[in-house]
């Protein structure tokens, strides 16, 4: 697995917790830049896009651990970037067990990315101490 391949630009537009101690983390992510070719056979096209799959995660001793996590389409990203990718699914929601939360608070939150090949990249995004202050 890889660490770090692309730029990435990234932000959490909100955390709150709920009464159990649940986490629910709203904001997007990019590899700047990153596009893969496609051809689509139903429809006989072909071109370059991005590809989003990536999901929250933390380490538990090398092992990655990754959460559920929605993709939602963010428009705005791709707008405000503006630097001819359309970021389509950039948007992120995902929930983080209260049982995980000591675990993010000594390793701290990842995304992990796959591409079409299935090569996995491991992005760190926030230090455990910014993930406990709420």
């Amino acid at each position: 697995m890889k660490s770090s391949l692309y730029e990435t630009k990234f932000n959490i537009d909100s955390r709150t917790a709920d009464t159990g101690g649940n986490v629910l983390i709203h904001g997007w992510f990019v590899e700047e830049g990153a596009a893969y070719p496609f051809y689509n056979f139903g429809w006989g096209k072909s071109g370059s896009g991005v590809y989003n799959n990536y999901h929250l995660a933390a380490l538990d001793n090398g092992t990655v651990v990754e959460f559920p996590t929605l993709l939602s389409k963010r428009d705005d990203v791709t707008a405000s970037l503006n630097d001819g990718t359309d970021y389509k699914y950039a948007g992120f929601s995902a929930s983080i067990p209260a049982s995980y939360r000591p675990l993010i608070s000594e390793s701290g939150l990842y995304i992990l990315s796959c591409d079409p090949s299935g090569r996995q990249r491991l992005y760190f995004i926030m230090s455990g101490g910014a993930f406990d202050e709420q």
